[in-house]
């Protein structure tokens, strides 16, 4: 009923009636129905869907990186090694954190280690008489207040430690990298496609040329027509 409805104030506003509309018309009044704007075509615009793609496959459907191959053809290598870039990267990057956590571990238990061989060495200092029960007494008193206090900062010290390092290993120590890299009749970048003038220039789009050397993860390309 709606659909007739519609045909029939169509006719009376010397509309085509909605079935003859062509797809790509229809596609536009439903986006201006809905206040909705399609993106403008863009090398920025390929990254931001390549993107989303990835994150809809590894966030919604959970599948893991490793599990993952990135293809992209001609044009498409362009936003494929963009992100292919960006997870090696990212994964790197993880790798050297990891490598900076495990010497901060080390480090912290070597100071752990000494502060003990300290406190043992203060216990089992003193005298004999009453001198030396004065003396025990108050190196007692002070080594009690020195360890309850250093006592404090190490749990305090440790707690902090513990929060960051989660926090780490939820955002930051991930390897993303994916399993692989099929690029199709790729291109060094899109300018060169015309003239290779050896270098990136300005305003060059796709330099696929300058990320696919930033790839760790097993790249296969398909060159030929």
């Amino acid at each position: 009923t709606a659909g007739l409805d519609d045909d029939t104030g169509a006719a009376r506003e010397g509309r085509p009636p909605k079935k003859n509309l062509s797809p790509k018309i229809r596609r536009a009044r439903l986006l201006e129905k809905h206040s909705w704007r399609s993106p403008t075509p863009s090398e920025a615009q390929c990254y931001v869907d390549i993107e989303a793609a990835y994150a809809y496959l590894t966030e919604i459907e959970k599948v893991h990186p490793k599990d993952i191959l990135l293809y992209g053809k001609s044009v498409g290598s362009g936003p494929t090694c963009y992100l292919a870039q960006k997870l090696c990267d990212e994964s790197e990057l993880a790798k050297e954190r990891r490598q900076i956590e495990e010497e901060e571990d080390k480090e912290r238990q070597r100071k752990e280690t000494q502060e003990r061989r300290q406190m043992n060495a203060i216990g089992k200092g003193g005298g004999t008489g009453d001198y030396g029960s004065t003396r025990n007494g108050s190196h007692t008193s002070s080594s009690d207040d020195e360890s309850s206090s250093l006592g404090q900062d190490a749990r305090d010290d440790e707690s902090d430690y513990h929060a960051c390092r989660r926090r780490d290993n939820e955002f930051h120590l991930k390897d993303v990298a994916p399993g692989g890299v099929i690029l199709h009749s790729p291109f060094l970048s899109v300018i060169r496609v015309v003239l290779d003038v050896g270098f990136t220039t300005i305003g060059d789009l796709f330099p696929n040329v300058d990320r696919v050397k930033d790839l760790t993860c097993s790249v296969y390309v398909i060159h030929g027509t």
